[in-house]
């Protein structure tokens, strides 16, 4: 091919965006719910007046029609309401397997994972399953109760790492940080330690052979207690954008595997590495991260399933945070180096962009292209996505917008779904090329937030993702 194509404490949902335009939207069921800034903006394309800076999804599906072959993308997030109105027909179904029988029918190692798995949880009805691989048998209303079995599995991790507190803090002093456990009205405050005495990985196989790291944990809840987040990016990625209510997804051609990593706090290492190989063995051929935190005492461990992604063409599409910060190597977690020197082929580290309208502190268009929680990077983000007052659904057949960079990521993994839709022999790095080299640039435009800067100097390809720009290119290339 030619030049072009040789080459997630987690993240919060910034508040929602106020002072901004309402409109009407409504449900299946016709109840009305309020959208701001304007409908479904993210698949709109620029129109040279600074009112909407998308990434001209509507005008690619005009101009290219839609992509003829699906795509499943995992969501790993904090769980997906996969009865949601708008996601109906859009959720992937592990079709070797027969739903609710107790039995793991298609050898993979997970009993009824139908829609995905939940990797915060213990096995249904068996008491805690620690961090550790350990087993302990718990009380019958435990055994009775799924979701107190994973506050009951966190107590236990919190009192072992309390236990040896002592003799970590001695040897790891500078590495100590606070970890807060809140889940189901329990709080509790212990050191979260990068030692010998964390969690050890359950089995990494020989590097010369394909990663997995061993999973006899969890079940198939994939809904949760809590799956705003997880929804809100569901449908961002895949709401039906033909059934003529709710909102409109960026790709029609995908599927979402639903994966539960993300707690209410940091998520575990494993637990990601995990969702990850687990992705990728079933199926998945993006992968979306909306998460993040600053401490990662496993990271080697997110390393080896970021490799085997790699090494079976699975794209890696990550949120860069919302802490108005430059990321650097050791900021922010997980991140595209896979060693010391290497950045992972195969992932794509997103920014947020707005949808450049005035905004109530004064900023003109022009300065308003950064949304100013966005983390930033010239070495570190490759690119940015609309991630500002993002309409999509919410459980229980619901609509609101968000802001965060946790937008921002699902925009793009939805983008580069669409793009495998039309050209499904493309390797990750050729995605993530296409995707680059087809941002749309703005080199006189600056910005005070996140930081007093060229827009251009915030990532690596210093623009904004453009779908249609992408098939273009392809088109031309490859047609």
């Amino acid at each position: 091919m030619l030049k072009i194509l040789v080459f997630i404490f987690p993240l919060i949902i910034v508040g929602k965006t106020l002072g901004e335009p309402s409109i009407v939207h409504k449900n299946a069921k016709g109840t009305i719910v309020n959208a701001q800034n304007g409908e479904d903006w993210f698949n709109l394309a620029p129109n040279g007046q600074g009112s909407s800076e998308g990434v001209s999804v509507d005008l690619a599906y005009k101009d290219f029609g839609p992509a003829k072959n699906e795509i499943i993308v995992a969501v790993i997030d904090s769980g997906v309401d996969i009865n949601h109105e708008d996601l109906k027909g859009k959720i992937w179904m592990n079709k070797k397997e027969i739903p609710n029988n107790g039995i793991d029918d298609d050898k993979n190692g997970y009993i009824d994972d139908f829609y995905g798995w939940n990797f915060l949880g213990s096995k249904r009805g068996m008491g805690k399953v620690l961090r550790d691989g350990t087993f302990k048998k718990g009380p019958a209303e435990y055994q009775a109760n799924e979701e107190p079995l994973e506050v009951a599995r966190e107590i236990g991790r919190l009192n072992k790492l309390s236990r040896n507190l002592t003799t970590a803090e001695k040897k790891y002093k500078k590495k100590l940080v606070t970890y807060m456990a809140a889940e189901r009205g329990c709080s509790r405050t212990a050191w979260y330690c990068d030692t010998e005495f964390m969690s050890p990985v359950r089995k990494l196989i020989n590097k010369e052979k394909d990663h997995h790291l061993t999973s006899n944990y969890g079940n198939n809840d994939v809904i949760g207690p809590d799956s705003s987040h997880g929804t809100h990016v569901a449908g961002i990625i895949a709401a039906n954008r033909k059934n003529n209510f709710g909102v409109n997804g960026v790709a029609t051609n995908v599927k979402i595997m639903a994966l539960r990593a993300v707690p209410d706090g940091d998520e575990y290492d494993e637990d990601v590495a995990n969702s990850i190989i687990y992705a990728v063995d079933n199926g998945a051929k993006v992968i979306n991260m909306s998460f993040g935190k600053s401490f990662s005492p496993k990271k080697k461990i997110v390393n080896v399933a970021v490799k085997y992604a790699r090494k079976k063409g699975v794209l890696l599409v990550h949120a860069a945070g919302n802490s108005s910060k430059e990321n650097t190597l050791n900021n922010n977690f997980p991140n595209k180096y896979i060693g010391s020197k290497y950045l992972a082929s195969n992932w794509i580290e997103v920014g947020a962009s707005t949808i450049s309208t005035k905004f109530k502190d004064g900023f003109s268009p022009q300065k308003g292209l950064a949304a100013y929680f966005s983390n930033y990077s010239k070495k570190y983000v490759d690119l940015f996505a609309p991630g500002y007052g993002i309409n999509s659904t919410t459980p229980d057949n619901g609509y609101d917008a968000f802001s965060g960079t946790s937008m921002a990521s699902p925009v793009v993994a939805g983008c580069a779904a669409l793009i495998l839709g039309h050209y499904p022999k493309l390797k990750p790095s050729e995605v993530k090329a296409v995707l680059g080299e087809s941002t749309r640039k703005y080199p006189n435009a600056s910005v005070i937030k996140p930081t007093p800067a060229k827009f251009s100097s915030l990532s690596k390809e210093g623009g904004i993702v453009d779908v249609h720009e992408s098939l273009r290119i392809l088109k031309m290339l490859l047609d």
